[in-house]
């Protein structure tokens, strides 16, 4: 393990729902039943975890909902730290955690979704580099989102987190304008596609294949699941 801390405290916040059938990823569900659904969901979830913490990032798992801290655990083992998420909308759920970590004495925080399980663990290494020189960093989604968002504790600003039309693909957009507005530098991370629809899945099955990426679980499971995905070649 490459430990990562020079002397300032980081956190990195994943935020995960709670697997359960019907709640998670359901705009996959049609070629894929709900079983089917929530099984890529948790793998989706190990994989991130599992590249994060092999490269000694200190996690958070931020779960939703609230109640269900048991269930992630004897899920997910004990060795990640865990938050419950608070708050109405993802906005106040997002500036919550932050403000939580922050008010610990963090003083870097970078969060994170957890439906990209292919996710380069060297957009992490940039993003908190990026905070040594900006005050905070982003990383616009392919879908109009972010998939990325963290923060210096003496830069962080909850007001961007407000008014966002969320699940829009303007969320990036209208949240830039409000970081420019309020005065903060920041770093832009490259794209990245998320995992929502069909679409989104066979693209990654592609990418993936073509890195290799075989030792994923999301991976294993899409080619045992293939024939019903109907993965054509392009």
């Amino acid at each position: 393990r490459t430990m990562i801390s020079k002397g300032i405290k980081k956190k990195l916040l994943v935020f995960v729902r709670v697997p359960e059938l019907g709640r998670v990823k359901t705009r996959l569900v049609g070629r894929l039943d709900q079983e089917s659904v929530l099984h890529l969901y948790k793998c989706f979830v190990e994989d991130i975890l599992e590249t994060l913490s092999n490269h000694g990032y200190d996690i958070v798992v931020c779960y939703d909902p609230p109640e269900s801290r048991l269930k992630m655990i004897s899920w997910l083992g004990s060795s990640f730290s865990f938050m419950p998420q608070s708050g109405a909308s993802l906005g106040d759920r997002m500036k919550n955690a932050f403000t939580a970590v922050f008010s610990e004495g963090v003083e870097q925080a970078i969060l994170i979704g957890s439906d990209f399980p292919d996710l380069d663990v060297s957009i992490i290494e940039e993003a908190f580099e990026g905070l040594s020189t900006h005050d905070l960093v982003a990383g616009p989604a392919v879908d109009g989102g972010y998939y990325l968002i963290g923060f210096n504790a003496g830069s962080f600003s909850p007001k961007i987190f407000h008014g966002i039309p969320w699940g829009t693909n303007q969320v990036f957009d209208i949240t830039a304008a409000l970081i420019t507005k309020s005065n903060l530098s920041m770093h832009l991370l490259p794209k990245w596609q998320d995992i929502d629809t069909h679409d989104d899945l066979k693209a990654f099955f592609f990418r993936a294949r073509e890195k290799s990426l075989t030792e994923l679980k999301t991976m294993q499971y899409l080619n045992r699941k293939r024939a019903v995905l109907k993965f054509e070649e392009n």
